[in-house]
């Protein structure tokens, strides 16, 4: 049944969401460079020459997580930018795929904010770190569900028809851009 859809060309909806996927593979490279740059930068603090405490040592470790993943995610959105410039028959391995710099970006994003609140929580006395983790938690979980619900509105998950698209005049295909058009009934 998977295999099925592996192969099978996308409908209108589906393609929609790759082309405006991969419109954006250059500003998940920014991204990625920006979030790479921070997570070093915050890696030349004092406190991690040495690592003295076990917060610093786990908030070191996300770091420099944060800065590999990000940097793989750019170079996945280039080659998927190279890859997929000029596309006619998009499949679900197509999507699957165009999907993965951007969940290794949001990756990285919450790998810097949970080693930052480490890095804060080993500085701090423990009220100041208790009141960082609530508020990335709260606002991690707010970001979580807000992509459910999403996710769970999308017509791919729901089989509902999306609305009808038309194709702009004048556009090429490597700048595909479309935009919905509502039937009125």
């Amino acid at each position: 049944m998977i295999s099925l859809f592996w192969n099978k060309e996308l409908g209108q909806g589906p393609s929609l969401v790759f082309w405006r996927m991969h419109q954006f593979f250059q500003t998940f490279v920014v991204l990625a460079a920006l979030i790479s740059g921070l997570a070093v930068g915050a890696l030349t603090f004092d406190e991690f020459h040495p690592t003295e405490s076990g917060l610093a040592r786990v908030s070191e470790g996300l770091l420099c997580s944060a800065a590999v993943t990000a940097v793989i995610s750019s170079v996945m959105a280039t080659m998927l930018l190279f890859q997929y410039a000029g596309i006619s028959r998009i499949t679900g391995k197509d999507l699957a795929v165009a999907w993965s710099p951007l969940l290794l970006l949001d990756l990285s994003i919450v790998e810097f904010l949970i080693g930052m609140t480490c890095w804060y929580s080993s500085k701090n006395t423990r009220w100041r770190e208790a009141l960082m983790a609530t508020q990335l938690a709260g606002l991690l979980g707010l970001c979580f569900g807000l992509t459910t619900w999403l996710f769970l509105r999308w017509p791919l998950v729901n089989k509902t028809e999306p609305p009808v698209m038309e194709q702009q005049s004048g556009t090429t295909q490597e700048t595909l851009s479309t935009t919905p058009k509502i039937e009125k009934k």
